[in-house]
């Protein structure tokens, strides 16, 4: 069984991003992508090497930087995004010896679609939903952020680059 991992790109030049995501389900070995706006532009999840995700997409919009966490969790489902709800990504660097309670309280937040524990450029990663982008905020803010263990967070709301 290959190994999954999440793929995190900044694609630099954003005019860029619709081009370079266009065919992107198309590479081998990427299950689902995500368009976001944070301190990242692209979330992508890989069955096996990210060389070819890497090359289709500097091919595109040139050299950005990209880091990848592996997946540690066992059944990743599809993300099912409603239409009628805005998503976040958020991604967490925890302690170690935090890293089960910080997991345990995400997976009780309502709106939370799923938890993937990681190893790499972050920790934990979960895809929140919400009627708005500041419904989602307040989440993050109010029962994630506060917790005890937590090094580093970065959330990233989803974009529909259909509607761009």
């Amino acid at each position: 069984m290959s190994k999954r991992f999440l793929l995190l790109a900044e694609v630099t030049d954003h005019e860029q991003l619709v081009p370079a995501t266009r065919s992107l389900s198309d590479v081998a070995g990427v299950e689902w992508w995500h368009a976001v706006d944070g301190h990242i532009n692209l979330v992508v999840c890989l069955n096996g090497d990210s060389g070819q995700v890497v090359s289709h997409l500097t091919s595109r919009a040139g050299n950005m930087p990209v880091a990848t966490s592996e997946i540690l969790s066992n059944g990743l489902p599809l993300p099912q995004l409603s239409k009628d709800d805005c998503h976040a990504w958020v991604f967490v660097e925890a302690e170690p010896a935090h890293l089960d309670k910080i997991r345990r309280h995400i997976e009780g937040i309502p709106g939370l679609v799923f938890t993937l524990t990681t190893r790499g450029a972050c920790d934990l990663a979960a895809l929140i939903k919400g009627p708005n982008s500041a419904a989602i905020d307040r989440t993050i803010d109010e029962q994630i952020r506060p917790l005890d263990g937590i090094l580093r967070l970065k959330k990233n709301h989803i974009i529909n680059l259909t509607t761009l």
